[in-house]
């Protein structure tokens, strides 16, 4: 999870890290063109390195994400 973090501050410059939670993080994106491009990057960096972590076959990481924090 850390290393996720990480990745996406250094390579997800627009995206604005708010909290980090036990199991989630929230991050405000800019309302403009780039914007479903940022959540996949952000969501594909999160699903690559828990890969990483865990090379089992089959095994993908449930990463959700949602559009308003509630």
């Amino acid at each position: 999870y850390k290393k996720a973090l990480l990745k996406v501050y250094s390579d997800v410059t627009d995206a604005e890290f708010l909290i980090p939670m036990h199991d989630a993080t929230l991050y405000q994106l800019p309302d403009n063109a780039k914007y479903n491009e940022l959540k996949d990057a952000i969501k594909n960096i999160y699903i690559n390195t828990f890969k990483d972590f865990f090379p089992l076959k089959n095994f993908y990481p449930d990463v959700k994400i949602k559009e308003k924090f509630e």
